[in-house]
């Protein structure tokens, strides 16, 4: 969907979501804000992704690391 044609409070946060579906290995298109955008509007969105990226990283990671020590406590029991 073109930005143009959001309509939605979050249609920013929406337009990168979607341009990160489409291709994550295009940094360019990622990174490059739609016409007539603040900056500041732009960079605030795109940290604020980062953000919800790392968030659900760090709850995986905590995840895995909890159940590599729970492993490793019963090894220590056997």
């Amino acid at each position: 969907m073109a930005f143009d044609d959001m309509d939605s409070t979050l249609n920013v946060q929406q337009y990168i979501q979607q341009t990160i579906q489409q291709n994550p290995a295009d940094i360019d298109v990622i990174l490059t804000p739609p016409p007539d955008l603040d900056d500041g509007v732009w960079k605030y969105e795109h940290l604020r992704q980062f953000c919800l990226q790392l968030n659900g990283l760090a709850f995986m990671l905590q995840v895995m690391i909890s159940d590599w020590f729970r492993s490793l406590a019963l090894l220590t029991f056997l």
